[in-house]
């Protein structure tokens, strides 16, 4: 990326810049409050949108400059252009920059960011900025090489879908160590140490297989010898009752065929009873004929009756015709009432209705009497058969009853006896289970804790963050050898030093280079080609020489397109190298340097006489 111009209005103390860097670096100096940072600042700002001097969007209107009613910056790169507006506080991008600024961006527009940053930010920053390409199939390979349990790597992988996933993937595994001392604990209800819970084993009580076996083989067969006897008793309740059954139905039936005798007698008397009444109903039928007869079938009955009468011994041939036409029917009515002149005995009659209702009832009698008998007879039969049934006392099922109880005393105490052995059996298996449980959590503990260890900062993370490390660092190295300055370097465990001192106690122009070439280093492996050092000053004399001819020769590589330096100085810096262009910034406006180049001394005679960095340029 190249900055190709810069325009800013009223932002802070940046009154009105504008700017077409013809340089790949630009020296911004001025005196104290000439706007500097104000231009450093609003050019982060069209980047990145960030105010560093507010925090809250209801303060974006103090960042105006006095006595102005808005602020604009406008950044154009070679790529697209950025800007940012006040007080509404608009970020706008074009171009490429509208699909998301570069990772590294920040930290080539401040410095002193990467110094700022948590060592898991460092790391993550690191392997992105480097592009380590770790795919999941070489994690997979690097742990099961550490020994790390296949099964708690695949659980883990998908929480390191990128490189930036390791510090959540070792907390990840740590909560798992915890879950399985926890789990541990839980098993055995002792407190886990690593030591006590190798080869630990739960209390086990002694068990003798065979006792069991024989405990069980004797419980089985007691327990088949109650159901035999009980089989038995009821096959003697149902022989009993069968018994009691048909001595009852015998008794009946002895009682029943004893009225044989009985019934046959009165079977004759029904007999000669029913033979009278019916002579008694048939003599009735005889007197009292059929009764005065109503209707025309009669009254012609009668009259063929006296014409029959009237020409009986009659010689006349058609007389003789005509009877002989007339007998045939008249002898079916006869058959079927009698005689129409016959009108029967009425007392006959009246009797009739009630004998033959005595008929009847003899008749009945009769008929019950012989079923009776029958019936008697078929009991008798069976009372004289021999008896089908065993016969079976209460007393042969008490002697089954007592040996029922006998049997199931010993299956109690054969019982009892299985189930305590088989309980201790029980415990014992709990306690081989208990064993069992509590050595998968301790190996589960081990596994996890070697996987947490693996993931952590010291483990595959430093492996590969070696790798990720050695182009930043060579980087490093260069810029110290090409400025003479102290050793810059990025440890395993993200600590910064300067030669091998801690960032934290160095000095604060110690500070301010070990940031620069650590800025430096990022823009120019990033590929940004951008870099923005504020606080130039900071440096003595020397420092400063050397920063210029590092920039320049680092512009000369082609590794920085634009670089914007801002220092507080007494003077424009003139006589400078090719590669840098130095813009006096007065009262928020950049000065003509020509104009007052007479009014400063050049300081290009302090670099003709710094030989070692020419040298070094």
């Amino acid at each position: 990326m190249k900055i190709t111009s810069i325009s800013i209005r009223n932002i802070l103390g940046a009154r009105r810049i504008d700017i077409a860097p013809a340089r790949p670096i630009t020296l911004f100096a001025g005196f104290n409050g000439a706007a500097k940072s104000s231009i450093q600042e609003a050019v982060r700002m069209a980047f990145t949108g960030e105010t560093l001097r507010v925090n809250l969007k209801k303060f974006y209107p103090t960042l105006v400059t006095e006595g102005a009613k808005a602020g604009t910056v406008s950044v154009a790169t070679d790529i697209g252009e950025a800007s940012f507006s006040l007080p509404a506080g608009t970020n706008a991008m074009t171009g490429d920059l509208s699909l998301g600024l570069p990772e590294a961006l920040p930290y080539v527009l401040n410095a002193q960011g990467f110094a700022r940053l948590t060592d898991d930010e460092r790391r993550t920053f690191l392997f992105s900025l480097t592009d380590c390409g770790v795919t999941e199939d070489r994690l997979r390979t690097m742990l099961l090489e550490a020994k790390c349990d296949a099964v708690f790597v695949e659980e883990t992988l998908p929480l390191l879908k990128s490189i930036t996933g390791f510090p959540a993937a070792a907390k990840f595994a740590t909560v798992k160590v915890t879950e399985a001392r926890g789990a541990w604990r839980e098993v055995t209800g002792e407190t886990y140490g690593s030591k006590k819970a190798e080869g630990w084993q739960a209390e086990k009580p002694e068990v003798d297989a065979e006792a069991i076996a024989q405990a069980e083989a004797k419980r089985d067969a007691c327990e088949k010898q109650v159901h035999t006897t009980q089989e038995i008793i009821g096959s003697l309740k149902a022989k009993a009752e069968a018994y009691e059954s048909e001595t009852r139905e015998r008794a009946a039936a002895r009682e029943l065929g004893e009225k044989v005798p009985r019934l046959f007698s009165q079977l004759m008397a029904d007999r000669q009873t029913l033979a009278e009444v019916q002579q008694q109903v048939d003599a009735l039928k005889a007197k009292a004929g059929s009764g005065p007869r109503v209707g025309l079938e009669h009254d012609l009955a009668r009259g063929i009756e006296y014409a029959l009468d009237a020409l009986e011994g009659t010689k006349t041939e058609s007389l003789v015709e005509i009877c002989a036409q007339l007998q045939p029917s008249f002898d079916r009515y006869v058959d079927k009432y009698g005689l129409p002149s016959s009108t029967g005995d009425d007392e006959a009659r009246a009797k009739l209705a009630e004998f033959t209702k005595a008929l009847e009832m003899a008749t009945n009698a009769q008929t019950n009497t012989e079923r009776s008998l029958r019936s008697a007879e078929i009991a008798r039969e069976k009372a004289a058969q021999p008896s089908s049934s065993e016969q079976v006392t209460q007393a042969d099922i008490n002697v089954a009853q007592e040996s029922l109880e006998l049997h199931l005393a010993e299956y109690r105490e054969a019982d009892e006896n299985y189930i305590t052995l088989q309980q201790q059996k029980t415990k014992a298996d709990e306690a081989d289970d208990k064993s069992t449980r509590a050595a998968k959590h301790h190996t589960a503990v081990l596994e996890w804790g070697k996987l947490a260890e693996q993931l952590g900062p010291e483990g595959v993370p430093a492996q590969l963050l070696a790798k990720a490390l050695r182009p930043i660092n060579s980087a490093l190295r260069k810029s110290a050898m090409d400025t003479n300055w102290p050793q810059a370097t990025i440890h395993t465990d993200m600590t910064i030093t300067g030669d091998s001192r801690a960032y934290s106690l160095l000095c604060e122009s110690e500070k301010w280079r070990i940031d620069a070439m650590l800025a430096e280093a990022i823009a120019s492996i990033s590929g940004l080609g951008i870099l923005i050092l504020d606080r130039v000053d900071v440096l003595d004399a020397k420092s400063r020489v050397a920063l210029l001819l590092w920039l320049a020769k680092r512009a000369n590589d082609g590794a920085i397109n634009t670089a914007l330096l801002f220092a507080t100085l007494k003077q424009p810096a003139l006589g400078m190298p090719e590669q840098i262009a130095c813009e006096w910034v007065h009262e928020g406006e950049l000065a003509d340097v020509d104009q007052i180049a007479e009014l400063f001394p050049a300081i290009s005679d302090q670099i003709a006489n710094s030989n070692s960095y020419r040298n070094a340029a």
